[in-house]
């Protein structure tokens, strides 16, 4: 459901998850493949995706220094030629988008205020900011795969980084940079690792429990666990979307309830309105002029 709800969404992440697709398909494209098409492709989508999806370095930066590694180590001067070039274009213009615009968001003390919590503490022990990245790591799976889930989830996603690390250490290494370099971020309080801004990493994390739960399947050979596993895993985004198919999706549907204030309301009327509320209803508020 969060998928399909921000991507309907004219913000920076509405195409993050789908950047995020091509990009990890590419590297893993590029890694086999002495065709060089891929590596200009992936650097030209790149330039492009850092204007319309700010997370798309975490992405770029992991896929890079894979692929950059590895063409060094096999001697692909070629490719790593090609690589750097891109990874000094692709420096430039995030340079020069945090300079005019990321700058100006990151200085904002309302939004700095409001993300908080999606920080390292700058204050208190350590065993406060280990609580905090223990903490956030939970809440990110239970954000992806529901409450009491997440704990499920999060045990098949390490089995699945473990067969992966072991299988194909290059394509574990471009599922799993892109999450280090977030939470980095996060430590130095620069991204905040909070739900919608980890959309990106939903297919790196789904790759990884699909790897565990193909791994448990061989292991046990029992088709009757896999079965419940993947039940149990699907179970919250499977019944959010029926429900949602049924009834019908509504969130801060602010419009009717401002149709309606400026059918009825009067000078001397007062109404209460919830502090969740209170974007939308700022941002419809010249509809009631």
């Amino acid at each position: 459901p969060p998928l399909i709800f921000y991507s309907a969404e004219l913000k920076h992440y509405a195409c993050d998850v789908a950047f995020a697709i091509f990009f990890i398909w590419s590297a893993f494209r590029i890694l086999y493949s002495s065709n060089q098409i891929y590596t200009l492709v992936f650097g030209v989508l790149g330039l492009f995706s850092l204007v319309f999806s700010y997370s798309s370095i975490f992405i770029l930066a992991g896929g890079w220094i894979v692929l950059a590694a590895v063409s060094l180590s096999k001697k692909q001067y070629e490719r790593l030629r090609y690589l750097l070039i891109l990874g000094w274009l692709w420096a430039c213009l995030f340079c020069a988008l945090y300079i005019f615009e990321l700058s100006q968001i990151s200085g904002s003390s309302a939004l700095n205020k409001m993300w908080n919590n999606a920080f390292l503490p700058s204050d208190g022990t350590m065993m406060k900011k280990i609580e905090w990245g223990i903490y956030s790591f939970l809440n990110f799976f239970k954000y992806m795969f529901g409450p009491g889930i997440n704990y499920v989830a999060m045990v098949v996603f390490f089995v699945g980084c473990l067969k992966m690390l072991k299988e194909s250490k290059d394509k574990f290494l471009i599922l799993i940079i892109p999450l280090i370099i977030c939470f980095a971020a996060a430590m130095l309080r620069k991204y905040p690792f909070y739900e919608r801004f980890l959309l990106f990493l939903l297919p790196c994390v789904y790759i990884c429990v699909a790897q565990g739960l193909e791994f448990i399947l061989i292991k046990t050979k029992n088709i009757v666990i896999f079965i419940l596993l993947c039940s149990l895993i699907l179970i919250r985004p499977m019944g959010t979307s029926l429900e949602s198919f049924v009834k019908g999706y509504f969130r801060e549907e602010m419009r009717p309830v401002m149709t309606h204030l400026k059918e009825n309301l009067k000078p001397t009327d007062v109404f209460y309105m919830n502090d969740q509320a209170a974007f939308a209803f700022y941002y419809y508020l010249g509809a009631l002029s």
